[in-house]
């Protein structure tokens, strides 16, 4: 079975703006389709699809690592809210969505996801407009 985010580790399918960051077990990448600017992917740099099967160097990376994502978001972006969560079932290989909700998007984080994968997202961003983020979040996130 095939694994997208394993293709996107691999450099087969590609990410707007490429790795934002990347540590020995994780990596950082804007999210694909280009749902919202700045919805960011953060996932293992190898194959894992439960929590539980973190290894305890994944783990320990895993909290610092997503609070410094999640601020780099809103030092760069200065969203209203940012929501992280994981969830999906289309890829197994587990993940976590860091998503910045705009003054212009639902307050209802239900909505939200609901239009967002919609079919086609109001909300969707260019490539152009990802890979600009992207840079501007790897600044940050490289110090």
């Amino acid at each position: 079975m095939s694994c997208m985010a394993c293709d996107v580790l691999a450099g087969r399918i590609a990410a707007p703006g490429g790795v934002i960051y990347a540590t020995e077990h994780w990596t950082v990448d804007h999210a694909l389709p280009r749902w919202i600017r700045g919805w960011l992917i953060v996932k293992p740099s190898r194959h894992v699809e439960r929590l539980a099967e973190l290894s305890s160097g994944e783990a320990a990376e895993l909290g610092p690592l997503l609070r410094a994502t999640s601020a780099a978001v809103v030092h760069v972006l200065q969203p209203e809210r940012v929501y992280v969560l994981s969830l999906g079932e289309e890829v197994h290989h587990i993940h976590w969505h860091v998503i910045p909700r705009y003054r212009e998007l639902p307050a209802n984080v239900i909505t939200l996801l609901t239009d967002a994968w919609a079919d086609v997202s109001p909300w969707e961003c260019t490539k152009e407009e990802a890979a600009s983020t992207a840079a501007a979040l790897r600044e940050v996130l490289r110090g």
